[in-house]
């Protein structure tokens, strides 16, 4: 009776962990099919959709906002030194110093916030395209001089503004866990490009120039 009673304890404990095992079996096939990572750490179908939808609707980290914040910052304060230098125009001349002196402090305090939360701006190669359009745009403005210096620097201040003001905004729509102190100063950067590209447009109407020629100049959207 004795061996009869042992057997029958024995059964019961490997029936109770054979229905263990294919409990857990079971929960890993439903944590699998809903689209969770899998044992060997790799991505899964619903991360990789998530990423994409983030690159189509203009969706952007930290890192990469204020690496593109910062090379639209060097660009016109390039731009700007070389307008103080070339330009014709008194006005010309004085919202070329207004660009430098306004994205050199924009530089300024990305660096202060991103030295505050411990943040490396990191380029992509849409950052690095972009510099690459600003470069060809700056060697354009070397070959100019006298007033169709003045009227390409505007319709180039004109296309760049209206540019990173598009992409800005996009960045501010598409918030995806933005750090406050750097979503402020997005909307800080914002409200300054909405400025530089209002007094650009005035200039462009008062040289009679036109962004046409510009805006196809590459069509990069920063």
């Amino acid at each position: 009776m004795k061996k009869l009673m042992t057997a029958a304890c024995v059964m019961v404990a490997a029936c109770a962990v054979a229905m263990a095992q294919g409990s857990t079996n079971d929960q890993s096939g439903a944590v699998n099919q809903n689209g969770s990572t899998n044992q060997t750490g790799s991505m899964d179908k619903t991360s990789g959709q998530t990423a994409q939808q983030s690159m189509m609707t203009g969706a952007v980290d930290d890192a990469h906002l204020t690496a593109m914040i910062k090379a639209v910052n060097e660009g016109e304060i390039k731009a700007g030194k070389l307008a103080e230098k070339k330009a014709k125009s008194k006005d010309v001349k004085s919202f070329a110093r207004m660009m430098i002196k306004e994205h050199t402090q924009n530089n300024s305090e990305i660096a202060a916030v991103s030295k505050r939360i411990g943040l490396q701006p990191t380029e992509n190669d849409q950052i690095t395209s972009m510099k690459d359009d600003m470069k060809k745009d700056m060697e354009g403005l070397q070959g100019q001089s006298g007033d169709d210096f003045d009227k390409q620097y505007v319709d180039q201040m004109v296309t760049d503004h209206q540019k990173a003001l598009d992409q800005l905004n996009k960045a501010l729509q598409n918030n995806q866990g933005r750090n406050e102190q750097v979503d402020g100063l997005l909307k800080k950067t914002i409200q300054a490009v909405q400025k530089h590209l209002d007094h650009a447009q005035k200039l462009q109407a008062q040289l009679g120039g036109s962004s046409e020629g510009s805006n196809n100049r590459g069509g990069q959207q920063y």
